[in-house]
């Protein structure tokens, strides 16, 4: 609507295709992109969390965050199972996801980084290098770890 208008966009909603910031909603165009959860407008974002306020507070009984009726601590939760063949088949559901990713991937990179993330993929790393390379327990944690297993009768394993 804003091009169409021949308005500007607020600052923080657009970049263009190099990345730089602009309020020119012509550059939709040209490669350029909306910035996810409508930059620092955040009107995407404001209506993600009220779709979670709504669907893991006021489903769940626990409230939602602004009413009488939120429970302090309460962590109500919402979960979700949908049956991808009802849609489409599970091969071509996985084939459009894979593509998806590797298009994300490939994507230009924003000056000063290497290499774009998927969701969960830092977590995944960083799990593979702890299987490898175990956790980091600094010596007096340790120390109360397996005095407290000592006094429960839990072995542990020696400090390496």
């Amino acid at each position: 609507m804003k091009r169409r208008r021949g308005e500007k966009t607020p600052p923080g909603w657009l970049i263009d295709r190099d990345g730089n910031p602009t309020r020119d909603p012509e550059v939709l165009l040209q490669g350029g992109t909306i910035l996810p959860l409508g930059g620092d407008v955040g009107y995407k974002g404001f209506g993600l969390g009220l779709v979670v306020d709504i669907l893991a507070g006021a489903l769940t009984d626990s409230g939602c965050a602004s009413s009488e009726e939120y429970v302090p601590g309460a962590n109500g939760a919402f979960m979700m199972a949908v049956d991808i063949g009802s849609f489409t088949s599970i091969e071509k559901f996985k084939e459009r996801v894979d593509n998806l990713i590797r298009r994300m991937k490939a994507s230009r990179k924003a000056p000063g980084f290497d290499e774009i993330l998927m969701p969960g993929e830092p977590e995944f790393r960083e799990e593979e290098r702890r299987l490898r390379e175990g956790i980091f327990i600094e010596e007096p944690t340790w120390r109360e770890i397996t005095t407290l297993a000592g006094e429960l009768g839990v072995e542990t394993p020696p400090c390496q």
